[in-house]
């Protein structure tokens, strides 16, 4: 019972004490943020002279099956290609985002990806995870 409990607060604090971290986009992979974007029509917020374009990669791994990567956006869930994916995934391994273990035998790691301009700048493309 004390390892269940000790386990589980290790579980937990881990996601407590995540930071939010935001990186820049390379141009590659603004090339591909920009393509999903398109692709599946994730909405353009207005606020004034300011405009963002922003949308969740979730992948999630259960026991030894394949990553399900899914794009999150206007509260709708799109399954990504294996093309996306690999751009994806070198991104992932790029900044060497981490996956949260959400029970002993799956994974997940929650990106967002934004896009945002103020006035006739281009976008500013980002990318924010937990660390």
């Amino acid at each position: 019972m004390k390892s269940i409990v000790i386990t589980l607060f290790v579980i937990f604090s881990v996601n407590l004490f995540a930071e939010p971290v935001t990186e820049e986009l390379t141009a590659k992979e603004i090339q591909l943020a920009v393509g999903l974007a398109n692709k599946y029509e994730v909405s353009l917020e207005v606020n004034g002279p300011c405009t963002k374009t922003q949308f969740d990669i979730v992948d999630t791994v259960k026991g030894f099956n394949p990553a399900s990567w899914v794009l999150e956006s206007n509260e709708k869930k799109f399954s990504l290609s294996n093309d996306e994916i690999s751009g994806l995934i070198r991104m992932h391994n790029r900044l060497e985002i981490s996956s949260v273990q959400i029970n002993p035998i799956t994974s997940r790691t929650r990106i967002t990806i934004a896009g945002v301009s103020c006035g006739f700048s281009a976008n500013k493309w980002t990318v924010t995870f937990n660390d």
